[in-house]
């Protein structure tokens, strides 16, 4: 099951800021760490009392935990193969815009394996406004996603770039046929060698097939009932 990696949840939390104490955010809740919200309504003296100050790695797991709804609406919306640095970069964009913006254009582009940072870079304004904020953040997760460079100095994950399609099972007969394949049918149908022993499992060894025969082989069993 997918989920926010710690690296992801630093990625994330570096446009969040970061507080170890508690304090009341913009609206006057409570809050601590990378945005965790801890209750409606300021800063209480049983806050601080209960809180103190936290590690950053104890905000890095509030934070993971806050984006649980962000990595369910990506695995509601997303069915293309993702890897981790792609899981993230999408999680921060859900975390941020909401798990529904990952049922248009952005969604759309990740599942048809293409590169998503057009649809991204449109999700930078606040109303009628261009947010340079916003739109620093879905460059950064477009970059992210496409080269797997986190920004945080260290070198980038492996294996970014549009998801890859998955590669769909040989069904056409090679040519030359391999000798197993011949073997194989003899032994499915019961002939030669194998006449009277239709499928025993004990001659199997003997056809010199891989353990799964591929679609096409089945294909050229067809040829022959």
């Amino acid at each position: 099951m997918a989920q926010l990696s710690a690296r992801g949840a630093r990625f994330i939390g570096h446009f969040e800021g970061w507080r170890p104490t508690p304090y009341n955010d913009p609206t006057n809740n409570a809050t601590i760490g990378f945005g965790h919200l801890l209750h409606m309504g300021p800063v209480t003296a049983d806050d601080n009392a209960r809180w103190g100050s936290i590690t950053m790695q104890r905000g890095i797991q509030l934070l993971q935990k806050d984006a649980a709804v962000a990595v369910t609406a990506m695995g509601h919306y997303i069915t293309a193969p993702l890897q981790q640095c792609q899981i993230d970069a999408l999680v921060s964009f859900a975390y941020n815009c909401g798990g529904g913006a990952l049922s248009g254009s952005v969604g759309h582009a990740v599942n048809a394996h293409q590169d998503p940072t057009p649809a991204l870079v449109q999700w930078d304004h606040s109303g009628n406004a261009v947010l340079p904020g916003l739109l620093e953040r879905r460059k950064r997760e477009a970059h992210l996603f496409m080269t797997g460079d986190y920004g945080d100095g260290r070198p980038p994950a492996k294996n970014g770039g549009p998801p890859k399609p998955k590669p769909k099972p040989l069904t056409q007969v090679p040519t030359p046929v391999p000798d197993w394949a011949w073997l194989w049918v003899e032994w499915k149908l019961g002939r030669a060698q194998f006449k009277g022993r239709a499928g025993d499992p004990a001659l199997r060894h003997l056809t010199s097939a891989p353990g799964t025969v591929p679609p096409w082989a089945w294909k050229f069993l067809k040829r022959f009932e």
